[in-house]
């Protein structure tokens, strides 16, 4: 694993990532701190379940996702546009949050060069994957949005073998106070510097690429994708409001 991190390195070190060069000694720590803490919290006696990691570090992105979306609408100073950030409410009181602000952080879609899509895509592609068989992003929000509401939201659509051990929401609930502890911290090398949470989705993106790199030969690129990012569409969208920010204890997995 050692080996396939240093040559990942080395190929990151050929492109400008969007946190250079003002960011970028946090930013490495972060992106060091996240995966190793992840596979530490998922780790039980049996190892760690593969798809459960996949789906943990996309749930992790997309709420990042949203996090970002919503510190561009308070540095910008104005009301969210009502076609960047649109909230939605269920008839069960439930509320979700959609729109463009949002997914330019998470696809392809918008000016941002950099986007969870593009790391975890890359990876799979790396990986052996041929791109004609990438999944398809576009099906994946639909489905979400058709699914707000009901029992089939944020389950993703694998078969019962590769189910991952949490259900929707729990990975955040569980996971994300640690997750944004180790994003906001600001005692590294330079006092007082943070990772900007415009940051944060692609941080988390990277993970998930290293994820995907790691796991080629335990699970088909092509599922640890979809994983990755059914689960980032589906908790950016969720209340942060249903979100705790901080944990009292660090997160575990049952053994």
């Amino acid at each position: 694993m050692a080996d396939e991190q240093q040559g990942d390195r080395q190929r990151l070190a050929e492109v400008n990532l969007p946190w250079q060069p003002d960011h970028e000694i946090e930013s490495n720590i972060a992106i060091g701190s996240l995966r190793d803490s992840i596979l530490a919290w998922l780790t039980t006696g049996r190892g760690v379940h593969v798809e459960t990691l996949m789906t943990v570090v996309g749930k992790l992105a997309g709420f990042a996702a949203q996090c970002a979306a919503w510190d561009a609408v308070r540095r910008s100073g104005k009301p969210a546009p009502k076609d960047g950030l649109v909230l939605a409410t269920t008839p069960s009181g439930e509320r979700f949050y959609f729109g463009d602000l949002i997914n330019g952080y998470l696809v392809p879609e918008g000016a941002r060069e950099w986007t969870v899509w593009g790391f975890g895509a890359a990876a799979a592609v790396e990986a052996g994957l041929p791109e004609a068989r990438l999944p398809d992003y576009v099906d994946m929000f639909r489905h979400a949005s058709a699914t707000i509401g009901t029992g089939d939201f944020g389950i993703p659509r694998v078969s019962a073998d590769h189910r991952p051990h949490l259900s929707p929401k729990e990975a955040l609930v569980r996971f994300w106070p640690a997750a944004r502890a180790i994003l906001a911290r600001t005692d590294g090398p330079e006092p007082g510097k943070s990772v900007p949470v415009e940051y944060w989705p692609a941080i988390l993106g990277l993970v998930a690429r290293q994820y995907i790199l790691m796991a080629r030969e335990a699970l088909d690129p092509a599922m640890s994708l979809s994983l990755v990012m059914e689960s980032a569409i589906t908790m950016s969208k969720v209340d942060p409001d249903s979100i705790p920010t901080t944990a009292s204890a660090a997160p575990e997995m049952a053994r």
